[in-house]
């Protein structure tokens, strides 16, 4: 993917007046994602993953940044979608934060920070994303955080409750 301008998406000059969205974009497999800053933490080169015992392969284990325990996530598979490649020492991880809970996903890309109109979404629906754009010629899906965290909850609830570990605070 070639990006010929990494701050304005479709225009050179975005108006003032226009609304538009702030993403990082980022290839998992073969799709393009756009993931709003709003809610990106920091991104990073995965070193270490601990694995975590009978939870789902879209949870593939948890990470330490900065003395704090992270969940890495294999959005692909939340998508019911397999990665391309298996590897994952030195993949680019992206952490995204809703109120006090961070999780990484585990991306094969990220390109630059772009600006979207709003105008330019296209409602779409999907188990991640609400809205889809198309850049630079490619399909494009934007993240929803909100999805994101619902189903995150939802899996770790369900294979808590499956094997009879406890509680769950998430």
């Amino acid at each position: 993917m070639t990006l010929k301008n990494e701050t304005d998406y479709l225009n050179n000059q975005v108006m003032d007046e226009e609304i538009y969205e702030e993403c990082l974009l980022c290839a998992v497999g073969e799709t393009t994602w756009a993931i709003p800053t709003s809610v990106l933490e920091q991104t990073f080169y995965l070193d270490t993953i601990t694995p975590i015992p009978l939870m789902p392969p879209s949870v593939v284990g948890l990470t330490n940044l900065s003395g704090v325990a992270v969940p890495v996530l294999n959005l692909a598979m939340l998508e019911k979608n397999p990665l391309i490649s298996e590897r994952l020492h030195g993949k680019r991880c992206i952490v995204v934060k809703q109120g006090e809970i961070s999780v990484a996903l585990l991306s094969d890309d990220i390109f630059s920070i772009i600006k979207v109109k709003e105008s330019l979404k296209e409602k779409d629906s999907g188990n991640l994303y609400s809205f889809s754009f198309v850049f630079d010629e490619e399909y494009t899906l934007l993240l929803d955080a909100d999805k994101l965290f619902r189903i995150i909850r939802g899996t770790i609830r369900e294979s808590v409750k499956q094997y009879g570990l406890g509680s769950s605070n998430w």
